[in-house]
This record gives structure tokens, sequence and C-alpha cells, in this order.
């Protein structure tokens, strides 16, 4: 099995995921009205996004995220 990023498969997931959402509740359609949050290590996941998909979404919620540097 090839090695996938978690990065990869959460924009991956987002391709489906957004259209599904969009066809079957009563949401916009449009990046302007929408916002993606992360706690802990959803925060990186939320800042990945930030710097990667930054037209999926308006607005970004980091909350307590967790860095991991080389001084450890």
């Amino acid at each position: 099995m090839q090695y996938i990023s978690p990065l990869l498969n959460i924009l991956l997931g987002l391709a489906f995921l957004l259209p599904y959402v969009e066809e079957n509740y009563n949401v916009s359609s449009e990046a302007s009205c929408r916002a993606f949050a992360g706690l802990s290590s959803g925060a990186v996941v939320t800042g990945n996004l930030l710097i990667q998909e930054t037209d999926a979404f308006k607005y970004y919620g980091l909350f307590r995220q967790y860095v991991m540097t080389s001084d450890l």
C-alpha cells in the first residue's frame, strides 16, 4: 500500500465532502461563507489547509496548536 500524506488525505476528503454537503444540506457553496477550525492536532491540519487551500474557506481557526520542534 502506498503512503498518502495526512494533508493529501484531507484535501482528497474535502474534494468529496464539500460537494456532498452542498448537495444534501442547505449550505452556501461560496468559500466566503465557510470556516474551518481545529483544536490541538486539528489545528495543525487547519494550519496546513490555510497554507495549501487558501481559496476553500474564508475563515480559519487554530486553537492550541501543537508545534514540534527539534529543540526537545
